[in-house]
């Protein structure tokens, strides 16, 4: 009766481990402000810029989350804004570098064409 019933329940823990679909990943985008950024400008003839980030791209989505042996996929978001965080991270390098981004001074404009990622199953 016990090998019966393990021969039962095995096939069913089993299927019930069995991925039926890929979902849908949402990434936060946070800057990380790096200490190495110190001084990697240089002297320019100005101490502060006006600064404005923008999300030029056409495909919005950055990637797609692809099962390894299934025809099962998802897209992968960004979980917050693109444009601000492009910003954010030009603003960390910039005052690490002794400039001001609150105006004042020449117009830097950065354009974001391109944002994506990869997965990878292995780890």
């Amino acid at each position: 009766m016990c090998k019966i019933t393990l021969a039962i329940l095995i096939p069913l823990a089993t299927a019930a481990c069995a991925v039926s679909r890929v979902d849908s990943l949402s990434v936060p985008l946070v800057y990380k402000a790096n200490p190495k950024n110190v001084g990697l400008l240089g002297g320019l003839p100005c101490s502060a810029v006006s600064l404005q980030a923008q999300d030029a791209r056409t495909q919005k989505t950055l990637g797609t989350r692809v099962h390894e042996s299934k025809p099962l996929k998802a897209d992968v978001t960004a979980g917050s804004d693109p444009a601000s965080w492009v910003g954010d991270g030009v603003q960390s390098v910039l005052s690490q570098n002794g400039f001001s981004t609150q105006g004042g001074g020449p117009n830097l404009v950065v354009t974001l064409h391109s944002l994506q990622t990869v997965e990878s199953g292995s780890n």
